[in-house]
């Protein structure tokens, strides 16, 4: 079906201050809810950073060209220097402005920002009282707040020459901040407490703006035209559902250009059964060709796309979401030069009726936009390069763009969390990256693995279960905050845990990408898209780790956590684990662990318990007690070589609920008076 745009009668949509050389407050904080935006190229001299506490042993040696200690993760209180007695968080030049502060443990000690070489700091704070909502003008609720443990603060925070932020003893753990850099000739306000009222009013604007989320955000013109069309799709078949033409004809007889600037997806009939929805809205897929190319710059599985993931909840961001009515939405800025053609792939064995609606409106100056790309993958781009090999890929891409966002969808097999991933963004060919996180969770805006469900205008959580197992959904729009490119933007988050623990990760990236510039993804089978999980649950969903069990208690020696990455080849170990590691225990020595039977069994039942240790110098002989009772020969764990054995602990019957796995110190075979014990894991294996 092909609908052609009438000739406008009103002036072509434009975005206005966004490129000038002078920006107001309004102007600035217009960013945080006006989709257009990020829809510009970026500007020469343009560009965005963060700084974080990152734990600064990850490092790149010139030298060998190996990147060391990339998976350091004392990332609680890094910083670039002390002077005097305060850390120097962040320091950068102008003209630029901050658009997000997040902390995950904010404190009493004070955080001063120095703008502009003033004399006195522009913002002098308890660090918590940035995120309070009690102190103005941090007191906007849609800009400041807490979302599932984690601190978050939206306000915007110019300066015209330079900026730097120190932080007093006592501030507190965890921080990261975004900011932008403009062109040097750019003239921006430069940041104070006491807004004047026209700030003030436009911090008020932008608070309304992102509260009315699921409303289409921006300006809007008044040649908008809506356009909808109703299908019946076929099974297994591409089915074309609109093509919009331009280009238009503005009032003063210039040849215009079109920009959809809201797309809505409404499929009749979804399965009320969880997992028939979500295997329904994976087997529909999104795809949006713009102009004549080759193929497809928008492709994803439908609810992916609306950031619904698999088992995930209805929600409303400012960009996108699902309506209580069972409508999708999405309002990312998608400008055109001649024509769009959006399709939907059924992959399902029945047909399916889906009504799409887009809203369209004259668009001046096309050359200034990128197209918009939005792509589903999962694993699809290896890391190449070993000393990286925790960093799972994003998005890696050549051009001139902009990277706004990511819907990350995980499957956890296990009980415990599934992250510790830094997000990392190389910019224009960086040697090491300019964006550098502290963890997922970080990146995504809450704290401490915390599985409680939250729904902001520029991020959420619309998925998780407890414990952080079986399927989390999350998304982060970067809008104000997004990160320009040049020339090139390679991004990805670190996958501690491989594919067989089970952890498995599958993304939608959203970028802007100026026309020939190049987009690695491709449209995946039905196949790759449908239940993968399912096997790596077959394969591995009987294991608890060891270091997501909580001690109960330990009457003697010390108690830690011993990454493998850094004793692998010592240990004989493959990397990218985590051992509870308890040294220092004499004999008669407890150590009580807290087990929680598996999310997903369903009944109790006999399993038979084999607990996987570590043998080596200095290991001691220790006896097994399960609730309370001797399970297993007491085992000797000393030897001459480090390696991993299984012991085979017995049957048990299991029933869901709080289990207690207590581990007893007997002492070791030399004249040594403490002893130490390593566990990995503990298996639960069917008794039949």
């Amino acid at each position: 079906m092909t609908n052609k745009i009438l000739t406008a009668i009103s002036p072509a949509l434009t975005v206005t201050a966004l490129a000038a050389d002078t920006l107001t407050y309004d102007d600035l904080t217009r960013r945080l809810h006006d989709p257009r935006a990020v829809a510009l190229l970026p500007a020469d001299g343009e560009r965005s950073a963060q700084f974080s506490s990152r734990d600064r042993a990850s490092v790149y040696d010139a030298a060998t060209g190996f990147y060391q200690n990339w998976g350091a993760n004392e990332d609680a209180d890094g910083a670039l220097r002390t002077e005097g007695d305060e850390l120097v968080l962040a320091e950068m030049s102008g003209p630029g402005c901050i658009w997000r502060i997040w902390s995950a443990d904010p404190r009493d000690g004070h955080v001063k920002i120095h703008l502009d070489g003033q004399p006195r700091p522009a913002v002098d704070l308890p660090f918590k009282d940035y995120f309070t909502g009690s102190v103005a003008p941090f007191n906007r609720p849609e800009l400041v707040y807490e979302a599932a443990r984690g601190k978050n603060n939206y306000t915007p925070i110019p300066f015209q020459k330079s900026c730097k932020i120190t932080a007093a003893p006592g501030w507190g753990r965890f921080y990261l901040i975004n900011y932008t850099q403009f062109p040097a000739n750019t003239q921006v306000p430069t940041f104070s407490m006491s807004l004047s009222a026209a700030a003030a009013a436009a911090l008020d604007e932008a608070d309304r703006a992102l509260a009315a989320r699921g409303q289409e955000p921006g300006q809007r013109s008044s040649g908008r035209q809506r356009i909808t069309n109703d299908r019946l799709l076929p099974s297994g078949v591409t089915k074309e559902v609109l093509t919009v033409e331009g280009p238009v004809v503005t009032p003063d007889g210039q040849r215009g250009a079109t920009a959809i600037t809201a797309l809505t997806v409404r499929v009749k009939d979804l399965p009320a059964d969880a997992t028939a929805r979500a295997t329904v809205l994976r087997e529909l897929c999104l795809q949006i060709t713009w102009d004549d190319d080759a193929s497809p710059s928008v492709w994803a599985p439908l609810g992916d796309f609306f950031g619904v993931a698999p088992f995930a909840g209805k929600f409303q961001s400012l960009m996108s979401g699902q309506r209580a009515d069972g409508e999708f939405y999405a309002y990312w800025f998608m400008p055109f030069a001649r024509r769009a053609k959006i399709e939907i792939v059924n992959d399902s064995a029945v047909a399916r009726a889906v009504a799409v609606s887009v809203v369209c409106a004259p668009l001046a100056r096309p050359e200034q936009y990128g197209r918009f790309h939005a792509k589903w993958h999962r694993d699809v781009l290896p890391q190449s390069d070993l000393s990286r090999t925790l960093d799972w890929p994003l998005l890696v891409t050549r051009g001139r763009g902009r990277y706004v966002g990511a819907q990350l969808h995980v499957w956890n097999g296990r009980i415990g969390w599934w992250g510790e991933g830094d997000e990392k963004f190389f910019i224009d060919g960086e040697q090491f990256p300019s964006t550098f996180g502290t963890g997922s969770e970080d990146y995504f805006g809450y704290a401490w693995c915390d599985w409680n469900l939250f729904d902001r205008a520029l991020h959420g959580q619309n998925a998780a279960q407890r414990d952080n197992a079986g399927h989390t959904s999350l998304h982060r729009w970067q809008l104000a905050d997004n990160v320009p490119f040049h020339t090139s933007f390679d991004g990805s988050i670190e996958k501690y845990f491989a594919n067989r623990r089970p952890a498995l990760y599958a993304a939608t990236v959203y970028w802007y990408l100026a026309a020939g510039g190049d987009d690695p993804f491709k449209p995946l089978l039905v196949s790759e898209r449908l239940g993968y999980w399912r096997d790596a649950v077959a394969a591995d969903c009987d294991v608890l780790d060891a270091a997501s069990m909580e001690a109960k208690q330990h009457t003697g020696g010390r108690l830690g956590v011993l990454m493998t990455d850094e004793y692998a080849s010592k240990l004989g170990l493959s990397a990218g684990r985590e051992l509870c590691l308890w040294t220092e225990a004499r004999a008669g020595d407890t150590l009580t662990l807290k087990v929680h039977s598996m999310w997903y069994w369903r009944q109790a039942g006999k399993f038979r318990l084999l607990a996987n240790c570590v043998t080596g110098s200095g290991m001691g002989r220790v006896q097994f007690r399960w609730n309370g009772e001797p399970v297993g020969a007491p085992v000797d764990l000393a030897s001459p070589a480090a390696a991993e054995i299984q012991v085979d602990l017995g049957a048990r019957e299991i029933k869901p609920g709080l289990h207690l796995l207590q581990i007893e110190m007997l002492g070791g075979n030399d004249a040594a008076d403490r002893h130490a014990f390593a566990l990995d894991s503990i298996r639960f294996a069917p008794a039949e």
